[in-house]
């Protein structure tokens, strides 16, 4: 699975659909707007776990039942999870955790990140 960078400040979630289907941010996208309409979409690029669960289930990927957790350890791999809650845009911060012969890593859309695979897991809080 490779990472793939959020294209405004809150399509973090469009961008690990396409981390998860392994499809461009565009055809995610895409997909997002077809599910809903393009003026739902138009401005933020906001999304809740409902939503991105009808966009996955459009590309075909079937995620496993929401589960609270407050270990990465816990998290299976392939798994979508919400990190961080913004107050302001009551909205999560999605990413993506999978797993390699390392171990444990987290694929962050954020810009801002540096790296493809965060392996840090103790500096980001898991929430489900």
């Amino acid at each position: 699975m490779r990472r793939i960078v959020q294209k405004s400040g809150n399509s973090c979630g469009v961008a690990c659909v396409a981390m998860l289907a392994r499809i461009s941010f565009r055809d995610a996208f895409r997909v997002g707007v077809a599910c809903y309409d393009k003026d739902y979409w138009s401005g933020s690029h906001a999304t809740d776990n409902s939503e991105l669960r009808i966009i996955l289930a459009a590309v075909g990927y079937k995620l496993g039942r929401e589960v609270a957790c407050e270990d990465w350890e816990k998290v299976p791999p392939g798994s979508l999870a919400a990190t961080q809650w913004n107050p302001k845009a009551k909205f999560w911060h999605w990413v993506v955790y999978d797993e390699d012969d390392e171990g444990g890593y987290v694929l962050d859309p954020n810009r801002a990140v540096k790296r493809n695979k965060r392996r840090d897991l103790k500096k980001m809080k898991v929430a489900w």
